[in-house]
């Protein structure tokens, strides 16, 4: 960022990392570049990185829940699709008045641009810069192309919740520069909503 950072934050930082080595030693390894070759930094990287995800897999299990992955209905459809790629689309629920609660489940379709890397796609459901909800699609490399992704998944909105957002986001951030390849692997894939349908929960009552 090109930005001045304070001696004294510097030196409150290098104290607490140094009050757990084993951790500083672990996310220095992960900073480091990844390699194909194998050696001392490439197993250490992949110990602590693994050490990482062991810790948090306890954590995340909430996290988890709120991933969704294709419907079988969509995995198998692909084909060019002639509409428009965007990274954020606004979904209007068409039974929702301003200020109304709303609990039901969605059902939406999405061509994808995939490109020619072996990654996974990733979309947030947000609002009022609230995330919902994570979808999230594995591809594997078979060049450039379009494919169709459906989605199902239950939805609870409060009455201050605004309009829903439909979003890709990145697998990695990255500053500006990146390589074509790295932007193929771990950028925002561009997506154009095909389908949408939100059906809303009877009242119990």
């Amino acid at each position: 960022l090109d930005r001045p950072v304070p001696a004294a934050l510097i030196a409150r930082l290098e104290k607490a990392a140094m009050r757990r080595p084993l951790a500083f030693l672990g996310a220095l390894a992960e900073t480091r570049p990844k390699t194909r070759a194998v050696g001392f930094h490439w197993l250490a990287r992949a110990i602590a990185k693994q050490s990482r995800l062991s810790r948090l897999s306890g954590r995340n299990a909430s996290a988890r829940r709120s991933i969704f992955l294709p419907s079988l209905g969509g995995r198998g459809t692909s084909g060019a699709v002639p509409a428009v790629k965007v990274l954020e689309q606004p979904l209007s629920l068409p039974d929702r008045k301003p200020g109304d609660a709303w609990v039901g489940s969605v059902d939406l379709t999405l061509s994808v641009d995939l490109p020619p890397a072996t990654r996974r796609l990733d979309f947030e459901i947000v609002s009022n810069g609230r995330h919902h909800l994570r979808l999230r699609a594995l591809v594997l490399n078979r060049g450039r192309r379009e494919k169709l992704l459906r989605f199902k998944f239950p939805l609870s909105l409060s009455p201050l919740e605004g309009e829903l957002i439909l979003t890709a986001v990145p697998s990695r951030r990255f500053n500006t520069g990146v390589p074509p390849e790295l932007a193929d692997r771990y950028g925002a894939a561009p997506f154009a909503l095909i389908r949408f349908h939100a059906a809303r929960s009877r009242d119990p009552r």
